[in-house]
């Protein structure tokens, strides 16, 4: 990484280099990994209690339903903590300009049926055995483990590196929606568990790319294509939005068009931060060279009779809360005298603006995009008066 860093920074233009993790997967071999400190022999099968760390489906199964994959679960406090500091590392080592989370939710509506993940819910809302796949308070419980997993990443990275560019792949799955009832209804907040939406209202990500994998020879598919990408438009909020295009889908031609589709404005006239393209080792479906899709990106081509999509080259957008920052974060954790975890206690803050979080299952709590200017910090009868400063993340633990 050190010497892709070094080289793409020296180019001339620059480049930008982007660190990409999966989330949750931590393993795909029949046979474990041959360190013995790696997280899957650490805390996979045959580990009990706290120590497992894996997500189970409702079947009991490490892998199944189509997954392949050992994968942690968000909903085990100790393993999304794990990922948190797995991410810091690289932020704080390398001179990375961004950190880019992929597979951050969970793997379907069965996952997520970790002993630890399941007993916390259980206990949140008074309830035993395994709650149902489809019960909606368990999806409401499981999406807000993610979110916890995303916004404590958030306040974290810019506390190591305020400039850092924080993004994620987000699941476009089935129809784009056409309003918010039609979001929550969809494959990604019902199926996934993701509720990317959120992430850009409050703040919590930089950058969403929506992984908008459709064929464009196909009608249905390219209707989806085009109402996702309407969405997306339109629903930026605090941050911005880049379209995901499946090159590897299409042929040369249908791979242009959906990146001008991509580029062209909505009808309320909102315009995309641009296009992430993804050939999957193949930038098309009919085995033509990659070359040949790369020279029809720039110059004129038998692909297609219109200006080039990418005739100029131009630098990486400003992302304007970055380069002239008018917020500011905090992040902290709530902790007892007596050892117990502050899970899901609501954390009062007032000041300039006033704000409700909840605390995760470490005790950790995060708010992003607070207004500068002094506050107070309260949960329960514990308080702290803090400074809020932008572009900076003030760290606040509240102790009684």
């Amino acid at each position: 990484m050190q010497d892709l860093i070094q080289k793409a920074h020296a180019s001339n233009p620059r480049i930008e280099v982007h660190a990409w993790f999966a989330m949750m997967p931590v393993w795909n071999q029949s046979t474990p990994p041959k360190d013995p400190n790696h997280v899957f022999n650490l805390h996979g099968p045959g580990k009990t209690g706290r120590d497992l760390w894996l997500s189970k489906n409702f079947a009991g199964s490490f892998t199944g339903d189509g997954n392949s994959e050992y994968v942690i679960d968000p909903g085990h406090p100790d393993a999304a903590d794990y990922t948190i500091n797995v991410l810091k590392h690289v932020a704080a080592h390398y001179d990375v300009d961004g950190i880019h989370m992929d597979l951050i939710r969970y793997m379907g509506t069965d996952w997520g049926y970790n002993p630890t993940s399941v007993d916390r819910f259980n206990q949140r809302y008074g309830r035993t055995g395994l709650p149902d796949p489809n019960d909606e308070t368990w999806k409401a419980w499981r999406r807000e483990q993610v979110n916890h997993l995303v916004e404590k990443a958030y306040a974290n990275l810019l506390a190591v590196k305020p400039n850092l560019v924080v993004s994620a792949a987000t699941i476009a799955w089935g129809n784009g929606p056409k309003t918010i009832d039609e979001y929550k209804a969809s494959l990604t907040m019902n199926s996934a568990l993701q509720d990317w939406n959120r992430w850009l209202e409050t703040g919590a990500i930089d950058l969403a790319i929506p992984m908008n994998y459709f064929r464009e020879y196909d009608p249905t598919q390219k209707q989806y294509y085009e109402n996702w990408l309407a969405w997306e438009k339109d629903h930026q909020y605090k941050r911005r939005i880049s379209a995901g295009v499946g090159l590897y889908l299409n042929s040369i031609p249908d791979g242009l068009t959906q990146i001008r589709k991509a580029r062209q404005p909505s009808v309320s006239g909102n315009k995309l931060a641009g296009v992430h393209l993804y050939s999957y080792a193949v930038t098309n479906k009919d085995g033509v060279p990659n070359s040949e899709f790369y020279a029809a990106l720039s110059e004129p081509s038998p692909y297609d009779n219109q200006t080039p999509v990418l005739a100029e080259q131009v630098a990486p957008p400003v992302l304007p809360w970055k380069a002239q920052p008018i917020t500011g974060h905090l992040t902290g954790k709530v902790l007892y005298s007596n050892g117990t975890i502050s899970d899901n206690e609501t954390v009062t803050i007032r000041g300039p603006e006033s704000r409700t979080v909840q605390t995760d299952g470490s005790g950790d709590y995060s708010a992003i995009d607070l207004k500068p200017g002094t506050y107070t910090i309260t949960c329960g009868k514990i308080s702290k008066t803090v400074s809020i400063t932008a572009g900076k993340v003030t760290q606040a633990n509240l102790t009684d």
